[in-house]
């Protein structure tokens, strides 16, 4: 019987599939949409996993705490989990002497960053530029001075637990752009609502939208390494 992490975790992978299918057909403005729904259901799967065997939440109570959660603030409850995550692996496997200033930087590392919807509309290309570099240098093990999770990944030598860094990097970087893009991308319920439509559903678009889909990719294919992670770290905090 699948369980909810399991079942928010295939219908990823589905929204995943109809990224490709849509954006081949030039249509970007749902592909779009469908991108932000791949990254909420891996963030959600994730969340579900760690309720069930971390906060030892019974399986047919977390879909309606998960609707709670992810129906009242999709970005926050993405971030909240990220924070709850990363404070694990702080706590297993960061040495003593830096642990504390580690738990310091979540704040920042989970703070809003999330620029105004215009701007992400009319700049998409750039922001999607910047994401995918980011990622690109993370694969290729060329980590950020300054910033604290490819810190951790820098630092790290266990594959498993750059992955799950990874993991957590990429969908704080997606979510901020696609969250907030997912009302703009499906009908008109705002202001300019519809010409932002018309301004996302360009061929344009395309190439980044690949882009984003070939980072989402990866984000499923790490989720179960999560899961595995997680598990590890409750094993070892019970020794």
């Amino acid at each position: 019987m699948l369980i909810m992490y399991d079942k928010l975790y295939e219908a990823a992978k589905l929204d995943l599939e109809s990224v490709k299918i849509l954006n081949e057909n030039n249509l970007s403005a749902p592909a779009i949409y469908h991108c932000a729904q791949a990254i909420e259901k891996c963030s959600a799967a994730i969340h579900a996993y760690y309720m069930v065997k971390l906060q030892h939440v019974s399986r047919r109570d977390v879909g309606d705490k998960l609707s709670k959660l992810y129906g009242h603030n999709l970005l926050e409850s993405t971030r909240e989990i990220v924070k709850s995550l990363l404070e694990l692996y702080i706590e297993s496997e960061v040495s003593q002497d830096r642990k504390k200033g580690e738990l310091k930087k979540l704040e920042k590392i989970v703070g809003p960053k999330t620029p105004h919807i215009r701007k992400v509309i009319r700049h998409f290309y750039v922001l999607v530029n910047v994401i995918y570099s980011r990622y690109n240098f993370i694969i290729n093990e060329k980590y950020d001075e300054f910033d604290p999770i490819q810190q951790l990944i820098r630092t790290e030598t266990s594959d498993e637990n750059k992955k799950y860094l990874r993991y957590f990097d990429l969908v704080l970087n997606l979510s901020g752009l696609l969250i907030p893009l997912e009302e703009y991308s499906r009908y008109p319920m705002h202001d300019l609502s519809y010409d932002n439509i018309n301004l996302l559903n360009n061929n344009i678009n395309k190439s980044d939208v690949n882009r984003i889909s070939i980072m989402i990719d990866d984000l499923v294919v790490l989720v179960p390494g999560v899961w595995k992670q997680i598990d590890y770290f409750k094993n070892k905090f019970n020794k």
